[in-house]
């Protein structure tokens, strides 16, 4: 079964010391978005690690037009999980900073805000090539 666990991490704990591996044929992608409010500019990185925490693929990305902060988490999410799919890893977690995306992936009724396209777009992404395990 292919599947995604999205997880929430703390900012208050170093990396290094955050960062537990995976399970055996099991890829964890880890992601995290900066926003220039004034000028609406979104900065993210992403790095996926196999279970020994090799990296197998660092990348990242800009993007303009981003309105706030949820926006710009969602937008991130939406990225990593595009870059996972595109490198054709089935079974990945997806550790996210961010509960309140998750709890919008998360959540069966249709999102009115200003991102629902895109969450619902990742919760398509999630649905079509996953499957979202619980949060540990």
């Amino acid at each position: 079964m292919d599947s995604v666990r999205l997880m929430a991490s703390s900012h208050a704990i170093p990396m290094s010391e955050r960062w537990s591996s995976p399970s055996t044929r099991i890829v964890k992608v880890n992601f995290d978005a900066s926003l220039i409010c004034l000028h609406h500019l979104l900065f993210s990185g992403m790095i996926i690690r196999d279970n020994e925490g090799e990296v197998l693929v660092a990348g990242c990305f800009s993007h303009s037009h981003v309105l706030d902060p949820f926006a710009a988490e969602a937008l991130a999410c939406h990225k990593a999980l595009a870059l996972a799919h595109d490198l054709s890893f089935k079974r990945i977690i997806v550790e996210e900073d961010s509960l309140w995306v998750i709890k919008k992936v998360e959540t069966f009724s249709k999102d009115r805000s200003l991102i629902g396209m895109l969450i619902k777009d990742i919760k398509r992404k999630l649905k079509g090539h996953y499957s979202l395990l619980p949060i540990s």
